[in-house]
């Protein structure tokens, strides 16, 4: 992770980004101590330019300073994960609204090549599982249905929103089996996981875009959306009874 070789003006946003990518990602994790020198040795630049990027981070949240002095990585917090949910829920409930109305046969195949994809790592017996390109494909397939949609904009905030939400999805994936994520995931009830109902929620949000139902694909990914919300709080409530 050397910057020695970014020019000047562009090195305290690429210190900025990689911290912060850092603590979306799960590099940093939650409650840990940022250590200043540590730091500089690791990115290979001086401490001037890195208290600026660790102000910024403050200043979104995403850092705090300790009582005792220095910073660590904010907690995760169900407060956050309500919040950003909510903002998710309302701005991918519009795009795909937006996206029934607009989309393509060239969209509609990138999306069900994403959908595909996604499929291919949702099976726990699958010799390549791995949870890190589950969600990611998840994503993915999120935003070509945002991208659909046409608006800029809107992409941009969605984008935003995952990556914040990227943060709890690193903090839990290496603390439950295999089992215990897909219990839940996508809004399953508990019990023993069902993988076709996993994916029946994407099965038919395609559907509707093939039919160009914005009304019906609107009022699903509100479900959706609010699926993923409580898989997200009953992940970070089991991490945290764990902790005790």
């Amino acid at each position: 992770m050397m910057l020695n070789n970014f020019k000047r003006h562009n090195l305290d946003e690429e210190i900025y980004e990689q911290l912060r990518n850092g603590i979306f990602g799960g590099e940093f994790r939650a409650g840990e101590r940022l250590i200043e020198l540590k730091l500089a040795e690791k990115l290979g630049v001086s401490r001037t330019p890195l208290r600026e990027a660790l102000r910024r981070l403050e200043a979104e949240g995403l850092v705090r300073t300790l009582p005792q002095g220095g910073l660590a990585v904010s907690q995760l917090d169900a407060t956050e994960i309500e919040e950003l949910f909510g903002v998710r829920e309302v701005l991918e409930a519009y795009a795909a609204q937006l996206a029934a109305t607009k989309v393509g046969p060239h969209d509609m195949a990138l999306i069900e090549g994403r959908h595909k994809v996604m499929i291919s790592y949702n099976r726990v017996e699958a010799e390549n599982f791995d949870a890190n390109l589950l969600l990611t494909a998840h994503n993915q397939l999120h935003q070509a249905i945002v991208a659909a949609g046409g608006n800029q904009t809107l992409y941009r905030l969605v984008l935003d929103i995952q990556q914040r939400l990227a943060r709890y999805d690193a903090a839990v994936l290496n603390n439950f089996s295999l089992q215990e994520r897909f219990v839940c995931y996508d809004g399953i009830a508990p019990g023993e996981p069902d993988f076709e109902y996993n994916v029946a929620g994407h099965h038919l949000l395609l559907d509707l875009l093939r039919q160009h139902d914005a009304e019906a694909i609107e009022k699903l990914m509100h479900e959706h959306i609010r699926g993923q919300k409580d898989l997200a709080l009953a992940l970070l409530k089991h991490e945290k009874r764990n902790e005790v």
